[in-house]
């Protein structure tokens, strides 16, 4: 009995979480959007940084936005070429099925 007595509830156990003042929420979602674009730590530091000095100018922002831009269309490109190397060996995998003497093609 005495044991039972010693157990804490769950409420017992666990500290209630944290208000969060408004500053912080905007800031967690300033960097969640950023993570979303695929920013790294690095990247995600300097734009920190820059938001919070007001350091760069609208143009150098827009620079910024379009050189992201085109590191994401080079991704993009890359995976659009391995889906068709997927693809071609999917293919080929499906014609094994009804032909499985067929070499496969270079």
């Amino acid at each position: 009995m005495e044991a039972a007595s010693r157990r804490c509830t769950a409420s017992q156990r666990f500290e209630p979480s944290p208000t969060y003042s408004e500053t912080t929420i905007e800031r967690l979602k300033l960097i969640r959007k950023f993570q979303s674009i695929g920013c790294s730590l690095a990247e995600l530091k300097d734009v920190l940084q820059d938001h919070d000095a007001n350091t760069r100018t609208n143009q150098q922002i827009m620079e910024w936005i379009i050189g992201k831009m085109i590191e994401i269309e080079r991704k993009k490109d890359g995976y659009d070429q391995m889906l068709e190397t997927l693809r071609f060996m999917l293919e080929y995998r499906k014609t094994l099925e009804t032909d499985p003497q067929r070499p496969m093609p270079c």
